[in-house]
């Protein structure tokens, strides 16, 4: 058994690196979340200016009020992606558990 023991110790430091190539991924999404939504405030912050003038301005309403779901989307879309990485962390950390628990 202490071979098999001694092959397995040697992956542990192989998963530990990974855990902060994937751990370096969550923040980078999450800085983007904020960049979209300062946009939408924005976008909003001009149909009040429009409506009172609604009849000449309405098509701007909606021109600004359609890019508001496009940047929704790509919260969601990066938002998706951190429970990817996080299922990740815990695979290698699991691992690891399993690893030291043969010892």
């Amino acid at each position: 058994y202490s071979s098999n023991i001694s092959k397995y110790s040697n992956n542990i430091p192989e998963y530990s690196f990974n855990i902060p190539k994937y751990s370096t991924n969550i923040p980078k999404y999450s800085f983007n979340i904020p960049k979209y939504s300062t946009n939408i405030p924005k976008y909003s912050s001009n149909i009040p200016k429009y409506s009172t003038n609604i009849p000449k301005y309405s098509s701007n309403i909606s021109k600004y009020s359609n890019n508001i779901p496009k940047y929704s989307s790509n919260i969601l879309k990066y938002s998706y992606n951190i429970p990817k990485y996080s299922s990740n962390i815990a695979k290698y950390s699991y691992n690891i558990l399993q690893y030291l628990q043969m010892f």
